[in-house]
This record gives C-alpha cells, structure tokens and sequence, in this order.
C-alpha cells in the first residue's frame, strides 16, 4: 500500500513499523521525504483490510509514532505544475 506521513523534520526510510490502534499491522518498505507533495510518502506491506484509502495509521519514526494514511495510488504531478529544486 502507498502511504502519506505527516512528519516534522525526521523522515522514514525502511522496516520502520506501522501501527493501528496500538498493533504493529505492518513494515514500510521504502520511503522518504517529498517535496513535490510536502510530506513522506512510503510503500507498506499491510493486510488486504486496510488497504481503503484515507486508512488512518501510524508509522513509528525515531520512536514516535507520526499519523499516516493510506492513500489510493502513488501521487504525482504529471504537469510538473510544483517547482522543483
């Protein structure tokens, strides 16, 4: 599953563990910051059952747990309508 994870300065990277209501459910696989879009995006490897989009999560980060959620597929921005760097 994609996931978009609100962080604040740390980001993930790989294995970090994905939480749902206090149970780890999953592993991210691989993430990192975007700044396309402004936040983490991440692939985690999650039950079928919560594959819904907007899926609220949390994904431990640092040893803080940060809101993810899961998102309907991999964004991007196809007009190249945000700057890059």
């Amino acid at each position: 599953m994609t996931l978009s994870i609100d962080t604040d300065g740390a980001s993930a990277f790989a294995y970090e563990g994905v939480y749902r209501d206090g149970s780890l459910v999953g592993r991210v696989t691989s993430a990192g910051y975007s700044y396309t879009f402004g936040h983490d995006i991440a692939l985690a490897l999650l039950p079928l059952e919560l594959g819904t989009p907007g899926t609220a999560l949390e994904v431990s980060i640092l040893g803080e747990r940060r809101p993810a959620r899961v998102i309907a597929d991999s964004p991007y921005d196809p007009e190249g309508a945000r700057g890059r760097m």
